[in-house]
């Protein structure tokens, strides 16, 4: 198999301070190999110790809480997925342009029917959204940090949890992923 990314939510932000080494060994102590962490946001790249992502994510959740008394959430994608999520791009001119103000946001769930619409219309802001399939694409063009579309509100919106990388963070965990 093989190997796999786990993004963890909102790490070394918000008080949900931690350091990735910590992580990396939680990771070590439940039977996973070749575990590489990349930037101090919660990306831990590695090979599952069964070589089955399937409840993963629930699983790594719990070890993480047992292990470090950190409560999160984690979405584990393949190699594959991160290909898919790059292939889907519907803003590929701005992956090129700005990919820092290019965020996948990946879901744990495919929001119900017509909830992108409905958070697009209620939104209002300059920001471009797009689902081409399971992940959400969106445009930031005056920056992210000033923006009204913050994951809570796309949480709310969308009835799911997530997490976003910049595109920059995409390509280069795909990348990891590979080798």
């Amino acid at each position: 198999m093989s190997r796999v990314v786990a993004l963890l939510r909102a790490i070394n932000v918000g008080g949900n301070v931690v350091a990735m080494r910590d992580i990396a060994r939680s990771f070590l102590r439940h039977g996973h190999k070749e575990v590489e962490t990349w930037l101090r946001t919660g990306n831990v790249i590695f090979s599952p110790s069964q070589g089955l992502t399937i409840g993963l994510d629930a699983t790594i959740e719990a070890d993480l809480f047992k292990d470090l008394r950190l409560k999160t959430t984690v979405l584990v994608r393949s190699e594959k997925e991160f290909r898919n999520v790059m292939d889907w791009n519907p803003f590929p001119a701005e992956a090129q342009e700005d990919p820092s103000h290019l965020v996948v946001y990946f879901l744990r769930e495919l929001p119900a029917k017509g909830a992108l619409d409905m958070l697009a219309r209620a939104h209002g802001g300059p920001e471009r959204l797009s689902m081409p399939y399971d992940h959400l694409y969106v445009v930031y063009p005056k920056g992210i940090a000033r923006s009204k579309l913050t994951l809570d509100k796309i949480e709310k919106a969308l009835q799911t949890s997530g997490t976003g990388r910049n595109w920059n963070t995409v390509c280069k965990l795909r990348q990891l992923c590979a080798h």
